[in-house]
């Protein structure tokens, strides 16, 4: 019985390593992705598509508001830090548009910001 028991114990112990391995996998996959969109609107500024606008604001706690019907502004607001930004969904979204977003969520110091947590 207690050989039973000790095997399950370990192969739970297994589980859990493996989940926690696969974890802060995907976790280092996510920011690195979260980087290389960073990096792409603020190599290039004047062709950003609207998907890797709408991913970066999410990836920042935004959440989207659509517009029900007739118009191509969607609202993006943030619950912690109040923060609001409207973004017209556009090919390719309006560089002013895309500064302003630069600006709000201080994506050029990001980066430095990111390394000290």
């Amino acid at each position: 019985m207690i050989a039973i028991l000790n095997q399950s114990v370990e192969f739970y112990l297994q589980q859990v390593l493996l989940c926690s391995t696969i974890c802060s996998t995907n976790k280092v996959e996510v920011v690195a992705q979260k980087r290389k969109r960073i990096e792409a609107i603020l190599r290039n500024q004047t062709n950003v598509d609207f998907a890797t606008v709408d991913r970066i604001l999410k990836d920042f706690g935004f959440i989207p508001k659509q517009p029900r019907r007739g118009s191509s502004h969607y609202t993006y607001r943030n619950a912690e830090t109040k923060q609001k930004i409207t973004v017209a969904r556009h090919k390719p979204i309006n560089q002013c548009t895309v500064n302003e977003i630069i600006d709000l969520l201080d994506l050029e110091g990001w980066e430095s910001n990111e390394d000290n947590r």
